[in-house]
């Protein structure tokens, strides 16, 4: 079965994270599927990619750097250093109006009202 138009791929270890994507796609973009991915090769097809990045996560920066319209990295303050210009990054921890406004952003869709 392929992916829809608005798949997301969550890279994420993080329940809480996982709960809050679930939580805005229902609200705002109910035809959405949301995908938990592990953070390997190969990837899920997906319009866009969410990572909760961690040291030594370093296929989220090689991904985000060949394709970074498509790739969200979450990076603690702590880690930003290692982060790469170009690449869309999200201070943790991520909020509810923040990853909303990003994914409105990334999936270029009006939210359903």
């Amino acid at each position: 079965m392929g992916c829809s138009a608005t798949d997301i791929a969550l890279i994420a270890e993080d329940r809480r994270l996982y709960d809050l994507c679930r939580e805005i796609l229902g609200e705002q973009y109910p035809a959405s599927h949301l995908v938990v991915a592990e953070a390997r090769p190969p990837l899920p097809q997906a319009r866009m990619y969410i990572w909760d990045y961690r040291p030594g996560l370093e296929i989220a920066w090689k991904m985000a750097a060949e394709d970074p319209r498509s790739h969200l990295v979450l990076v603690d303050r702590a880690d930003l250093a290692t982060s790469r210009a170009g690449t869309l990054v999200v201070l943790k921890p991520v909020t509810k109006a923040v990853l909303s406004a990003w994914l409105a952003q990334a999936l270029g869709d009006e939210p359903a009202t």
